[in-house]
């Protein structure tokens, strides 16, 4: 995880980021974000599992459409 978020900051994210990055796909990471935590409250280790992968696919698709 450390590398993906490293990553982030390369040029070629900084330039990709100015396109894919709006106030819409930063709302739809952050319900994203809080299915995961959710899932780590109740100890639900499928749950948490099965909101990872939704929200990693979301964010590839977000960053592929570029918005």
């Amino acid at each position: 995880m450390a590398e993906l978020f490293d990553e982030r900051h390369s040029p070629i994210s900084a330039r990709l980021s100015r396109h894919a990055e709006t106030s819409q796909t930063w709302a739809a990471a952050l319900v994203e974000h809080e299915a995961i935590y959710r899932a780590l409250e109740d100890r639900d280790p499928l749950a948490a599992q099965s909101a990872i992968r939704s929200h990693l696919k979301a964010s590839g698709t977000r960053w592929i459409e570029g918005g």
